[in-house]
């Protein structure tokens, strides 16, 4: 299992950096030394049984502000080409469902 853990606040070298309001500007939130703890137990727990497939696990743990998020993403450059694919499959997608392709 690989687990994506997002801003811890309160503890490491990451708090003292201003990791959290980095996030917070990028739509995130930190999660508490607790949170990471009861995520894990779970996580733990969810996958116990699972050790054939346990391999293939990826999962992020991070409070996310996602209307936040959407507008950081839609002003990013990196992102331009995706979006621009995003909206024209959801217009063929339209179309087809409506018929007309």
């Amino acid at each position: 299992m690989s687990i994506h853990w997002g801003a811890v606040s309160q503890v490491g070298e990451a708090a003292e950096r201003g990791a959290d309001v980095r996030a917070y500007q990028q739509g995130m939130g930190t999660i508490s030394p607790t949170q990471v703890l009861e995520s894990l137990e779970l996580l733990m727990r969810t996958t116990a049984g699972c050790e054939d497939n346990i391999s293939d696990v990826e999962v992020g743990v991070i409070p996310i502000d996602w209307s936040a998020w959407q507008e950081r993403v839609e002003q990013s450059p990196f992102f331009a080409d995706w979006q621009e694919t995003v909206q024209v499959t959801s217009k063929s997608s339209i179309a087809m469902s409506a018929g007309i392709f």
